[in-house]
């Protein structure tokens, strides 16, 4: 589980739902060009309307890929696309929404999308927490990411949070909102 306990040496993951993501691809080529496949995608969709000029938001990126895959192909990856009035980006969007997408799951101050590769000891690694050992069974983990968007006050968005394996299908990546 994710709470108790000390954490196993090895969560390898459970099968999960077989799907390829075409914008997650490209984010997780972006990082290592040697990525040539996405599985097991948990995609959460959905339209949401501002009641100010700011949607912000605080996430954390955890892996059990944490540090052994570091600068690998099998490299999850996780993307916040945001589409919308004033979004104009490469990723895929809605019909309603035809300027495309962008990613706003960075590197704090960078224009770099976020996995293991990018976040560990090596490399931004103020953003990174080690848990090899501990309770909870990820190797390790991000401090709380900030997410700052200006918006349209009273416009609608589109939010895909997305988080697949690359590679293969096996050990555990998660985000937490």
């Amino acid at each position: 589980g994710l709470l108790g306990g000390p954490a196993p040496p090895n969560d390898p993951g459970t099968p999960g739902s077989g799907i390829a993501d075409n914008d997650l691809l490209a984010v997780a080529q972006s990082v290592n060009g040697g990525i040539f496949s996405t599985d097991d995608a948990a995609i959460l969709e959905f339209d949401f309307v501002p009641s100010s000029n700011l949607a912000a938001f605080n996430f954390v990126f955890s892996s059990d890929e944490y540090l052994t895959y570091v600068n690998t192909n099998f490299n999850d990856v996780f993307a916040f696309f945001v589409s919308g009035p004033g979004i104009t980006g490469p990723y895929s969007s809605p019909a309603a929404f035809p300027n495309g997408s962008e990613n706003v799951a960075l590197v704090p101050g960078t224009n770099t999308p976020i996995t293991i590769s990018t976040i560990h000891p090596g490399a931004n690694g103020q953003f990174y927490i080690n848990n090899t050992g501990n309770s909870f069974s990820h190797n390790g983990f991000t401090v709380p990411i900030p997410v700052e968007l200006e918006v349209e006050c009273g416009e609608t968005y589109h939010f895909k949070f997305a988080i697949a394996d690359c590679t293969d299908d096996y050990l555990n990546t998660a985000v937490f909102l």
